[in-house]
């Protein structure tokens, strides 16, 4: 017993001074990869508010990136160009001047688009769903996953866009009148092209896909446990009542922003975009998120796990002893 008692304390004491050797950040730094790019997504935009009149598009819950500067990566072999008429017979723009996951460039004079077909191939299948437009993930994420391209390939291949965009012509324009069409969006990058902010580049490469979408979240939309929800979803649609979204993570800082979003462009403009009884459930909303403290869940770093783990280890030895001296006790009686 007593060879026992000296062990479990050994362990404790163990135990005691690995909690103080191990390092402060190591257990109670409470600040992601996400949590630092969200910080600097909202610092941002603090930086370069919403103006007057940016509703944005309920089909497109993302900020847009069209994916030209995959040109000037090494997948730029595998795919294919192709080009279709800008406006079809009847006189329609073709649905592909739309397709951010796929479009390139398009001239409106030559009546000529081209798109790379595996790009939307890939994102109909993953993005969207019911052949309808609306993303369900930003497409740019998708396609950097897809084709297994790294962050430093990503941004070398945004200075080559921006210092040498011309050496994409031998992919689909040799000939001069095919690369008049294009060669003034083109050669614009060297001028005006700016890499994007960093934290939507650091973003493509985060693990969790929830993550990816709250970050590249327009102002009017929240991922909410996983769904992408726009304004126009909950206000004007009505998706959800309000006990529904009582009873789902609203809690959250993602979605506080959109609603705070939405309240910054009603100051601006009275004729935001709201059903009768959307405006309702906006209200009770924001009586509730008043009422109610945020809600995250909690962050990497948190050592309340680690605590736990090691006193439960260093607690085995005691708890052996304890088994021990019953059965003893057991077996005098």
């Amino acid at each position: 017993m007593k060879k026992t008692l000296k062990r479990a304390l050994t362990a404790l004491i163990a135990a005691a001074l690995l909690l103080s050797c191990l390092p402060l950040g190591a257990l109670a730094d409470t600040e992601s990869e996400y949590d630092r790019l969200w910080e600097e997504k909202m610092q941002a935009e603090k930086e370069n508010p919403l103006s007057y009149g940016e509703y944005g598009n309920a089909d497109y819950p993302f900020v847009t990136w069209f994916p030209r500067v995959l040109l000037y990566t090494d997948i730029a072999q595998e795919i294919t160009i192709e080009e279709i008429p800008y406006y079809d017979k009847g006189g329609f723009a073709s649905i592909e001047r739309y397709y951010t996951d796929a479009y390139l460039f398009s001239d409106e004079e030559s009546n000529l688009i081209w798109y790379v077909p595996e790009f939307k191939e890939l994102c109909r299948e993953v993005c969207f769903t019911g052949g309808k437009t609306r993303e369900l993930i930003p497409p740019m994420y998708v396609l950097i996953q897809a084709y297994g391209i790294e962050k430093e390939e990503l941004l070398e291949a945004y200075q080559k866009m921006m210092t040498e965009p011309e050496s994409i012509r031998s992919l689909a324009w040799e000939s001069e009148e095919k690369w008049a069409c294009i060669s003034d969006s083109v050669t614009w990058y060297k001028e005006n092209a700016e890499l994007p902010a960093m934290y939507y580049i650091d973003a493509l490469y985060l693990e969790d896909e929830s993550q990816v979408k709250s970050i590249f979240a327009q102002w009017y939309t929240a991922v909410v446990d996983g769904e992408v929800l726009t304004s126009f979803d909950l206000f004007y649609n009505c998706k959800y009542s309000f006990e529904e979204l009582k009873a789902r993570s609203i809690l959250t800082k993602e979605f506080r922003r959109m609603m705070d979003e939405i309240e910054a462009h009603e100051a601006i403009d009275n004729n935001y975009e709201m059903s009768e009884k959307g405006r309702i459930l906006y209200e009770q909303l924001q009586a509730y998120l008043a009422e109610n403290p945020e809600n995250d869940p909690p962050k990497t770093g948190d050592p309340t796990a680690a605590y736990a783990l090691i006193f439960t280890l260093a607690a085995l030895p005691l708890a052996g002893l304890g088994v021990a001296e019953w059965k003893k006790r057991r077996r005098a009686v």
